[in-house]
């Protein structure tokens, strides 16, 4: 068993690839218990060509594209690691990120995934879910050396502790081909007696929706999966609203 599994998608947008990379490469200690797989989702920009003469990570190419769930299980299901850390492709990483987000997730036994933070002039954003099954997030005072227990963190850094694949499973397939995957599995694990935490003191950043805002049918895909979102999660939904 790997000491940790690190899982980055990718799809078009080679040049954020490429920076997402070699931040990556800078700033992560890889070895033989740390180690990297790409999953390339049938670009067409050349990013499976660069990909496959890296030589330094695990590089697996798919023939058609597939949901974002549905990949990083791809990943997870790769290799059994004590620490699965999914990853976007345009991620900007800082020293120590990994060492901090795993420190946090040892820290207590039954916090099982952990996020970095994102800072904005000292401030932090949290997400949580609205009744009506909305995303939204506000800034808030956070010291940065806190850890603050939040209701979901998104996958474009999420780090998840093998115990709490081993009881929960995988990530819903079913959000296809994206939108709420995340979010549903943060529920999926706090239900289960989880805590899903950010660490303040790891500001790796990402720009956000890269691929999914850029997407011909974004609306139409957003509230397809708004629409499960809601039909799974209604009881819950609807007892915040009470």
């Amino acid at each position: 068993m790997l000491l940790a599994s690190l899982i980055m998608l990718t799809y078009n947008h080679l040049d954020l690839t490429k920076k997402a990379l070699a931040s990556l490469r800078q700033h992560t200690r890889l070895s033989d218990q740390v180690q990297l797989t790409v999953i390339d989702n049938h670009s067409s920009d050349g990013t499976p060509e660069f990909l496959r003469g890296l030589g330094w990570c695990d590089v697996v190419l798919n023939q058609q594209e597939k949901g974002i769930a549905a990949s990083y299980n791809q990943g997870i299901r790769r290799v059994r690691a004590r620490f699965y850390v999914t990853l976007a492709n345009d991620v900007t990483f800082c020293p120590n990120w990994l060492e901090a987000l795993m420190w946090c997730a040892m820290s207590e036994a039954k916090i099982g995934i952990v996020g970095p933070s994102a800072y904005v002039d000292s401030k932090m954003w949290i997400f949580h879910v609205q009744e009506d099954g909305g995303c939204v997030g506000k800034l808030v005072e956070v010291h940065p050396s806190r850890k603050v227990e939040v209701e979901y963190i998104e996958t474009s850094c999420m780090l998840i502790k093998d115990e709490l694949v081993q009881e929960i499973g995988l990530f819903d397939e079913g959000y296809d081909p994206f939108w709420y995957d995340d979010t549903d599995y943060c529920l999926r694990a706090r239900a289960a007696g989880w805590k899903v935490m950010i660490y303040a003191n790891v500001p790796v950043s990402a720009l956000g929706d890269v691929t999914t805002g850029t997407h011909p049918q974004v609306k139409e895909l957003r509230a397809k999966s708004r629409h499960r979102f809601v039909e799974k999660w209604g009881s819950w939904l609807r007892s915040r609203a009470q």
